[in-house]
């Protein structure tokens, strides 16, 4: 499964298998990213889902992920099983009925074509900002380790401000050089390492490969 997400294979189903094997080997991290990366494309899955809640607590605090922005919980709150594909099409498909339409309306003066057009165009933008949050989500990491340390600034010898531990999930939100800018569900920040952290999109190395058993490589 690793060879193939190496080789672009981005699929729901390999993504939820490669976090099934990792589980199995006792690998909160790599498991629950992997988990995060099916249900970011196919967010329905409902086995997914499942065992995403069962990883998550088993995890040492078993904290909730950074939520989307106001926005989106507010205005798009019914998006949230809808992969990126579905409100691409719907929102393609109102602004085709909007031009349709229209060019109608000026060949042949029908009765409250007009209407139709301008709600198709409303719609069309409503399921267009619903595509654009699908394609900027969260920008999700899942901590690989326990007691990672999270300093202030993004230096080592900046203070330490809380620990993260295998499995927590973190917005990033800001890079320098090495270092990420973390925000946790409750609004804590603070600067880490990024080798200690599984980003779940674009997906990276799980960074677990040598210290696997040899029977499980």
């Amino acid at each position: 499964f690793e060879e193939l997400v190496y080789n672009r294979v981005y699929e729901a189903e390999v993504f939820h298998n490669l976090g099934n094997a990792y589980y199995r080997l006792g690998y909160l991290g790599p498991a629950i990213a992997n988990y995060e990366r099916a249900l970011r494309l196919n967010p329905g899955l409902e086995a997914t889902q499942s065992n995403l809640r069962m990883a998550i607590g088993q995890t040492k605090r078993a904290v909730p992920a950074p939520a989307p922005s106001g926005i989106e919980n507010t205005l798009y709150f019914w998006h949230e099983s809808w992969a990126p594909g579905t409100s691409r099409l719907w929102a393609l498909g109102f602004w085709s009925l909007a031009w349709i339409a229209l060019m109608v309306r000026v060949a042949k003066p029908i009765r409250y074509l007009r209407r139709v057009a301008v709600v198709a165009f409303l719609l069309a933008a409503l399921f267009g900002g619903s595509w654009w949050f699908k394609e900027h989500p969260v920008n999700l990491a899942v901590a690989n380790g326990d007691k990672i340390p999270v300093h202030y600034g993004p230096k080592a010898t900046d203070t330490v401000h809380f620990e993260l531990f295998e499995g927590d999930r973190v917005a990033i939100d800001d890079t320098r050089d090495e270092w990420v800018r973390v925000t946790m569900a409750d609004g804590t920040r603070g600067w880490t390492r990024s080798e200690y952290l599984l980003r779940v999109w674009p997906p990276n190395a799980t960074g677990v490969d040598e210290r696997l058993p040899d029977d499980s490589r």
